[in-house]
């Protein structure tokens, strides 16, 4: 007889034998239906992981633009916007042990450089939304008990593309069972990798009668790996709130002088240009700064980042009717001005430092003139009926 475990059930006894998966997709679809199976309390019981899944069998290209090279079996999330890839094997795969390895580091690799900014929340909305969900209504019960700064849809997922790009990753190699030779590897990744934490998940199912059970366990949280993530060797960056100095700050330190000063000339134009809110990033990796219309919108029309980039973000403005109405009219001021202005949904126009700093004045021009006819329609009719007068014969 084969390894078992037993349930009692009133006067009964059933006797559960440990079981194999039918098959590699069974085991596949049972991750993606109960993703808790993850054992998130094992993987940090100080704070527990919880998830959320982005996609199931998630692309991953080879070079910039490219089509999908790779498939990712299961790309996860946790509350602190850690992107988890999750690789699935059953145990008498023989890809089991070097081969996955390494499929797993072209995932990662190729994913952090490759993927546009707007594949994680893309890959999200296209999950939920296949399941007749709202998305954001998903995302807002699944950020609800954060106790930081991510509580908010736009700065979770500035968040989890800051993280993806920094290598603040989970990596999960997931089997029935964890073949020794694949344990050291991970290990060995696990205490050697910074800030990407590299572990194995071994999910043996046992069944017997009417009954079925799993028992998860973690594997590659070593004493040395712990001791590793957290004494400094290669530690993760704290996260906190930036401002305006730490931001400036940080930009002088990889930026030319003159790209500085397009940096402080954006943030004056933005305090002038009628914001009511200038909202400060938190990420670990470089600052950024989103300027907002709370009136119109609780996301943010553009945002800055400290390595010069800036992000025109006309693909999240989707929501109500005023939001809707002021991404049509920045569409059309942008294109007007000759600026960048096609963007599909949930789509970022993300432009180098060197290119919008010729035209940071026309930028602010378009965005400003679009909130007050927004905010402001009879003004914008008086204005409009101004000018008609002024053309008539």
């Amino acid at each position: 007889m084969g390894e078992a475990i037993y349930i009692e059930h009133g006067q009964n006894l059933t006797r559960l034998e440990l079981t194999d998966h039918s098959c590699e997709d069974n085991f596949q679809q049972l991750l993606e239906d109960h993703p808790d199976l993850l054992a998130g309390d094992q993987v940090d019981p100080a704070s527990p992981r919880r998830w959320l899944l982005l996609k199931r069998e998630a692309g991953v290209p080879s070079e910039q633009g490219g089509n999908d090279r790779w498939s990712l079996d299961h790309l996860f999330i946790d509350q602190d916007a850690i992107p988890t890839l999750v690789e699935v094997k059953r145990k008498n795969n023989r890809e089991l042990r070097r081969q996955v390895v390494g499929q797993m580091m072209d995932y990662a690799a190729n994913a952090a450089a490759y993927w546009p900014e707007s594949t994680l929340k893309n890959y999200f909305y296209q999950t939920v939304e296949s399941h007749n969900q709202e998305p954001q209504a998903v995302l807002r019960n699944f950020l609800q008990h954060n106790d930081t700064d991510l509580t908010e849809e736009e700065t979770f997922w500035q968040a989890a593309n800051e993280n993806l790009r920094s290598g603040n990753v989970r990596l999960i190699f997931v089997a029935e069972r964890i073949p020794p030779e694949l344990q050291r590897i991970v290990e060995f990744m696990n205490e050697r990798m910074s800030p990407t934490e590299v572990l194995a998940l071994e999910l043996r199912r046992y069944s017997g009668g009417q009954f079925s059970t799993h028992i998860p366990r973690i594997l590659g949280q070593t004493v040395a790996a712990q001791i590793a993530k957290q004494s400094g060797i290669a530690p993760k960056l704290q996260r906190g709130r930036w401002n305006e100095e730490s931001f400036l700050g940080h930009a002088s330190s990889q930026l030319e002088p003159a790209y500085v000063d397009s940096l402080r000339q954006i943030i004056a134009r933005c305090n002038a240009a009628g914001f009511d809110r200038i909202e400060w990033g938190t990420g670990t990796v470089e600052g950024s700064f989103s300027p907002k219309y709370s009136r119109i919108s609780r996301k943010a029309p553009i945002t800055i980042w400290s390595s010069g980039a800036l992000n025109i973000k006309l693909g999240w403005l989707y929501g109500s009717d005023t939001e809707n109405e002021f991404r049509l009219k920045l569409q059309n001021r942008l294109q007007e001005a000759g600026l960048p202005h096609e963007c599909e949904y949930n789509d970022i126009i993300r432009v180098p430092i060197e290119t919008w700093s010729q035209w940071l004045d026309p930028l602010i021009q378009a965005i400003q003139s679009s909130a007050d006819e927004v905010l402001n329609p009879q003004l914008s009719a008086h204005t409009n009926h101004l000018v008609l007068s002024s053309v008539a014969p």
